[in-house]
């Protein structure tokens, strides 16, 4: 779990980057525009969008902690290579493939908290490290300052915007190799679990019906998710409720 928050909150960190640098001078060193600075936001989420399905149909396939760990690998790396940039179609390349390659983090870790805790346990967890947006909203405030106040008085060789990226590109990638060393796929695969320990692991989500390590599509359990009372009935309420207030 603090593995997962941490590597959570600078997720969000990546893509608050952009606004710190525009206060740095990003716009002026790359010459973008308004209009065009605000497609550099647009495109990270098409990119994302995009990725969406593959992403997950690769994370049923491939090992998911192995798989994950690469994606925050590539997504830190491309994050620290937008230093590089000097002009908005070098940015709006980046941008998109920052996207692409951030669209596994959220379902990943999803699924991992799926695999070590039961039902009603996922929740406080998938809560827990979804907080740490907040907690990446005032860690990223005092690093952007303190970038910004030692680039003001000209104590550094590079532009506050090129070191901010750079600092955090390169932070989220190390981040991800101690996810790709120490995470396991599963639950059978815990190097630092005992064999008897596995199977109180595997036990201990036995209820969730859900397994650690189906790869297979099934089309059945598709349409059953749909009939599925707990996935129609918050619709229904959500349409119930503006009616409501219509009236």
């Amino acid at each position: 779990m603090p593995l997962m928050c941490i590597i959570y909150g600078l997720q969000y960190l990546d893509k608050t980057t952009l606004s710190y640098a525009n206060i740095m001078g990003l716009k002026t060193s790359t010459n973008t525009t308004g209009s065009q600075y605000s497609w550099l936001g647009s495109m990270f989420y098409f990119g994302y969008l995009v990725a969406e399905y593959p992403a997950n149909r690769l994370m049923q396939r491939l090992p998911l902690a192995k798989y994950t760990g690469v994606n925050i690998i590539i997504w830190g790396t491309i994050l620290a290579c937008i230093a590089a940039c000097t002009s908005w179609p070098g940015l709006m390349v980046v941008r998109t493939f920052l996207g692409i390659f951030e669209a596994s983090i959220t379902p990943g870790f999803a699924l991992l908290t799926s695999q070590w805790y039961r039902k009603h346990e996922q929740g406080a967890r998938i809560g827990l490290w979804f907080s740490f947006n907040g907690v990446a909203q005032i860690v990223g405030g005092l690093v952007a300052y303190g970038i910004a106040t030692a680039t003001s008085s000209g104590q550094t060789s590079l532009a506050g915007w090129q070191i901010m990226f750079l600092w955090t590109g390169l932070v989220t990638a190390a981040f991800g190799v101690m996810l790709l060393i120490f995470m396991p796929d599963n639950p059978l695969k815990a190097r630092w679990l005992t064999p008897r320990e596995k199977v109180f692991a595997i036990e201990r989500i036995r209820m969730n019906q859900q397994g650690v390590g189906n790869r297979h599509f099934k089309k059945y359990q598709f349409f059953e998710a749909l009939k599925d009372p707990l996935v129609s009935l918050p619709v229904s309420q959500s349409a119930k409720r503006q009616t409501n207030w219509s009236w």
